[in-house]
């Protein structure tokens, strides 16, 4: 069989790179890589895993059609992570580890747990999901992070998990209003008569009541217009498609129905030190000068609301964590924005 040669770009390639993602230390990137290791982001594949694929990719585009690429395996055995033909055998990404879900759902525990302690409510192990297979088969949820999640997550007996954010119930959840949305990556042309399986649509997870509509500029992103024309505000699940090179299921984005005045105070700040002036940029990387674009996870987010309240900075009452949607206008203060941002050097750790 004649193999295809196979290039790759080092330092002394006639490259132009942004001047926000220069070049790293070959430390820093080591230590990124084992990361991403460790928590199983990547994966080693095994050679009866592995050795098809490095065969298919070698002999794609070829006359000889080879190996089927939907006979092979889909699924990683253990973590139960999308094998995609993009990826580079024996190494595999993962759009979301077993370890990730995990802790998501290690920090929703902690957190709905604190949230009815303070309620002054008695601890009831093995309340029941946070959503049943029938809801989330309803809302167009399929395997995946956010299926997991949402299915093994316990179901706490408030309404608010953070200011003006209300937890999931039936009757909120079914209707997804970015459910039919496809950002592909750029190099796709959309095709109307095409399904695209590996896409994740944004998944509406805490949901904000609005009593009317609001107007967005027409360089807000398609999906974020749409969903501020319907009122549908919130915290989502970040689109995800898992053919894209670096892909991140368990990510996040807080659309909220207010932007912060680009002509005000500026104190709100993505983590490239860029200012928020759009509707879904609050706790957004900007430039990633370590990766490519993704968002923060969902449980840097659980994270902060636990640590709020744990803080005394926020209260609860009877229904839940108190304070409405405006309470997110404190990272436009000079005294608060540091508390909605996270540093680049989070991003190149996910």
């Amino acid at each position: 069989m004649e193999h295809k040669a196979i290039t790759h770009f080092d330092i002394t390639d006639d490259l132009e790179f942004e001047p926000e993602q220069p070049w790293q230390p070959l430390e820093t990137i080591f230590t990124f890589w084992i990361d991403l290791i460790r928590r199983e982001k990547v994966i080693a594949l095994s050679s009866e895993l592995a050795e098809p694929r490095i065969e298919w990719r070698l002999i794609a585009g070829t006359a000889n059609e080879g190996v089927n690429s939907e006979a092979l395996p889909q699924h990683h055995p253990v973590t139960g992570g999308i094998l995609d033909m993009k990826d580079h055998p024996p190494w595999a990404m993962q759009p979301w580890s077993q370890i990730d879900l995990e802790e998501t759902l290690s920090v929703w525990e902690m957190l709905v747990e604190l949230i009815e302690e303070r309620m002054e409510l008695q601890s009831t192990p093995g309340a029941g999901s946070l959503l049943t297979a029938d809801v989330l088969d309803a809302g167009g949820i399929t395997d995946g992070f956010a299926r997991r999640f949402l299915s093994q997550a316990r179901c706490p007996r408030f309404q608010y998990i953070a200011p003006g954010l209300e937890v999931p119930t039936r009757q909120t959840f079914v209707n997804q209003p970015a459910r039919d949305e496809y950002r592909p990556p750029y190099w796709v042309v959309l095709d109307e008569n095409t399904n695209y399986p590996n896409h994740i649509s944004p998944i509406l997870l805490f949901r904000h009541i609005t009593t009317g509509q609001t107007s967005a500029n027409p360089f807000e992103t398609p999906w974020i217009r749409d969903v501020l024309a319907k009122g549908a505000v919130g915290l989502y699940l970040d689109a995800c498609d898992r053919d894209c090179r670096i892909p991140y299921e368990d990510g996040f984005r807080l659309v909220l129905p207010f932007t912060f005045d680009h002509f005000g105070p500026g104190w709100a700040t993505r983590s490239d030190g860029s200012q928020v002036t759009g509707y879904d940029e609050l706790f957004q990387s900007g430039v990633n000068p370590f990766n490519d674009r993704h968002p923060p996870k969902l449980v840097a987010f659980l994270l902060l609301v636990y640590h709020k309240i744990a803080d005394g900075v926020w209260s609860v009452n009877e229904r839940g964590v108190t304070g409405g949607i405006d309470v997110w206008k404190e990272a436009n203060t000079a005294e608060s924005w540091q508390e909605y941002w996270f540093p680049a050097e989070y991003f190149g750790l996910q």
